[in-house]
C-alpha cells in the first residue's frame, strides 16, 4: 500500500471507527500499523480510555476514480487491571503452604 493510500485509510479509520467498548474515537497515537499489502492493511488500535486493544483489517477497492475502504474488526480485548502489591503478597503466602493438592485448595471456593 502506498503512502497516499495509507493516509486515506488512516483518515477513514479516525472518522468511522470507535472503540466497541466505550465508543471513544481513535487518534494517530493510538493506531499502529502491523503490516500492509498492496490493497490491504492491518492495524492495532488502542483505546486510552478503557484500555481495549483491537485488531483491525482494512481493504481498499479501487474502481476507476472511486475508492471503497472497508474495515473489519478481528479481535478486541480489554487489558485487565494491574496486579496490586497486596495480591502478590496474598499469592506468595498461599504458595508457602500449598501442598499441590488442588482439590483441597478449591474445596471452599464452590
Amino acid at each position: 500500500m502506498n503512502l497516499k493510500l495509507l493516509k486515506e485509510v488512516i483518515v477513514h479509520i479516525k472518522k468511522t471507527m470507535k472503540c466497541p467498548h466505550c465508543k471513544t474515537t481513535f487518534r494517530d497515537n493510538n493506531m499502529h500499523i502491523i503490516g500492509t499489502l498492496p490493497d490491504e492493511a492491518f492495524f492495532q488500535l488502542y483505546c486510552p480510555k478503557c484500555k481495549a486493544n483491537l485488531l483491525l483489517h482494512t481493504a481498499v477497492e479501487t474502481h476507476r476514480k472511486h475508492r471503497k475502504i472497508t474495515t473489519q474488526k478481528h479481535h478486541s480485548i480489554i487489558e485487565p487491571d494491574t496486579i496490586s502489591k497486596d495480591e502478590v503478597l496474598d499469592m506468595h503466602n498461599f504458595l508457602k503452604t500449598f501442598d499441590g493438592n488442588f482439590n483441597s485448595a478449591f474445596k471452599n471456593h464452590k
